[in-house]
């Protein structure tokens, strides 16, 4: 058999292929690679070739893949992921997802890889059905076998009155994680009164590796290295966060062991996917809380989601274990970082008190505004005299929404180290289709400005049925009723501020959801759980 009838035979018959000796593997391996990826010139069949080399590439890279080398793995995972970014060629997707599982790639590979898989959606617009929670899970599943020390579980009464609050990446003030970081320690420690020490264990700022493509190193900043506390408002904290590249092994350990020394009454992270606080599950109590309303990818055992469970959230729950509880709550916010003493006026962007002005902010703008919502920015602009603010990160934006020259004056690309500093002066926020955008949407409210938001999402969970929309085709219509209809506009102005003050109340929020982890504790010493 030629390699096209070698490919059509084996990509069809599985028991013939396992029955393959190892070095008729790798020689069929290389055949199909390069006819899958287009290395050699196909022949006979054409585009149905590469189907069938790639059905092949799978059950290769799935079935019989103990029988391939590491390098010829890696190699596909790097072709692979360039069909992924470049070709938008999903099948790709099961292969990386298959392959990586595989035991003989690092901690780091497969750290790179969950990521590759969590940011596929808002670095490049890419979708994909199936959650890596289990790519998660088995890089926990090792480093549990891994761990160097054993622990005995503390009971509460032993437990010192601490929490220690991680994250993997702490970057500043404006930083929206690093800020609800600060404001949840701030909060549990004036509303609880227990002590707060804030961990950044950098597990988001890891070494890129090469064969993955499309992969970008996270944002790291170095100014705080060594600082002992952290200073906000009228409090202080202890600090830590780590030196050196993450993940690694013995780093992480290291940490694990620091924090049980510290007999910590709750080890709760703000963010999700924490390899740190998932392993002090063995000692303490543990509890992820995400940055945005996704129920996340997380071992802890206590779930804190900013919302009511969902049919949709089965899909994930169905891999959590039995003993993981998830506890529905709100999301909270601090009011005070609302509070900016500067504000931006409409002067400075040439804007009088009867211009109609629009906010779309975030700082991923340039991959969250796509096609269909540029074409309602379009057609604001260009049908009426309303202006638009892009206030965030927008790259090329600028040169993909066209409009009317005569309207050019009206659509404003903007920067700020505070969205709320530019938001305040606006009539109305309009969401873009993402999952992101619940600060400030937030903020948006706690001024008094109505939004516009699809009924998915941060935003949406933030905002609540009053501001949701179903489609992209009701904004149109609706800005128009908020911007003619002064009745119906000061009616929504009104539910904002109901809205945020429900929201704006973080620490009694935080303190319900301790109190609550804590009795679920005492229950479980009482029933001989632990």
């Amino acid at each position: 058999m030629d390699i096209v009838q070698k490919i059509d035979f084996y990509s069809k018959d599985v028991e013939a292929l396992k029955a393959l000796r190892v070095k008729e593997i790798r020689v069929l391996w290389d055949q199909t690679i390069d006819i899958a990826f287009g290395n050699i010139e196909e022949k006979g069949g054409g585009g149905a070739n590469r189907v069938n080399a790639f059905l092949l590439v799978f059950k290769l890279g799935t079935i019989v893949k103990d029988k391939i080398d590491k390098p010829r793995l890696e190699h596909l995972i790097y072709r692979a992921s360039q069909e992924v970014i470049l070709g938008k060629n999903l099948i790709m997707l099961d292969i990386i997802f298959s392959i990586i599982l595989d035991k003989r790639f690092t901690l780091n590979e497969k750290w790179n890889v969950y990521w590759w898989f969590m940011l596929l959606d808002s670095y490049h617009n890419i979708q994909y059905n199936n959650n890596p929670y289990l790519i998660y899970k088995n890089i926990m599943n090792s480093l549990r076998n891994k761990m160097p020390f054993s622990y005995n579980y503390i009971a509460v009464e032993e437990r010192n009155k601490v929490i220690v609050i991680t994250t993997s990446q702490f970057l500043s003030k404006i930083h929206a994680p690093s800020r609800r970081v600060m404001d949840y320690a701030y909060n549990i420690k004036k509303t609880l009164g227990i002590e707060v020490i804030v961990v950044n264990d950098r597990l988001l700022n890891f070494e890129v590796w090469p064969k993955l493509i499309g992969m970008h190193r996270m944002v790291y900043s170095p100014n705080f290295e060594g600082l002992p506390r952290l200073t906000y408002y009228d409090e202080k904290f202890p600090f830590l966060q780590i030196e050196g590249e993450m993940p690694d092994e013995n780093r992480i350990f290291e940490l694990v062991n620091r924090i049980y020394n510290t007999k910590p009454l709750l080890v709760y992270n703000i963010g999700a996917s924490n390899l740190v606080t998932d392993l002090c599950r063995s000692f303490t109590a543990t509890a992820t809380m995400p940055c945005s309303t996704n129920l996340p990818n997380t071992n802890s055992e206590y779930v804190i989601l900013n919302r009511k469970l969902a049919a949709p959230d089965q899909d994930l729950l169905q891999y959590y274990d039995s003993g993981q509880k998830v506890i529905e709550t709100v999301v909270g916010y601090n009011m005070e970082a609302c509070t900016d003493t500067f504000r931006h006026t409409r002067e400075e962007f040439g804007l009088t008190d009867n211009d109609f002005v629009i906010s779309i902010v975030g700082t991923r703008l340039f991959s969250e505004v796509n096609d269909d919502f540029i074409k309602i920015i379009q057609t604001i602009i260009n049908d009426s005299d309303t202006h638009i603010l892009l206030v965030g990160k927008t790259k090329d934006l600028d040169k993909k929404i066209q409009v009317n020259q005569k309207h050019e004056h009206q659509l404003h690309f903007l920067t700020s180290n505070s969205a709320n500093q530019i938001i305040g002066f606006s009539d109305l926020y309009l969401n873009p289709p993402r999952n992101g955008g619940g600060r400030s949407s937030f903020e948006a409210l706690f001024l008094e400005i109505p939004v516009i938001t699809l009924n998915h999402g941060d935003v949406y969970n933030t905002c609540g049925d009053d501001f949701a929309i179903t489609s992209l085709e009701e904004i149109i219509p609706l800005y128009k009723k908020y911007k003619d209809d002064a009745k119906f506009r000061g009616i929504q102005k009104e539910k904002a501020t109901k809205r945020a003050s429900e929201l704006a109340d973080i620490g009694e929020v935080q303190k319900k959801v301790i109190e609550q982890i804590l009795q679920y504790e005492k229950e479980k010493e009482a029933n001989g759980a632990n």
